[in-house]
């Protein structure tokens, strides 16, 4: 099996990804494509950020972006 590429994501991709940024978008099929199997991994202290939004946060929409992450 060929080694795995680990790319690690913050908590601002994971919330234009649902958004839906087309930057966002774009970049993640350009990792996929250039990079030799590669395994988009969160570390959970973007989990616990995203949580952190969703509890917290005073704008709704960012609010319901860190849920929908």
């Amino acid at each position: 099996m060929p080694k795995l590429t680990l790319v690690a994501v913050d908590a601002n991709v994971l919330l234009n990804l649902a958004d839906e940024v087309e930057v966002v978008i774009d970049c993640l099929n350009t990792v996929k494509k250039r990079l030799p199997n590669p395994k988009i991994i969160v570390l959970p202290t973007v989990i616990l950020e995203l949580n952190d939004i969703a509890e917290c946060d005073d704008d709704p929409h960012l609010k319901s972006l860190a849920e929908l992450s």
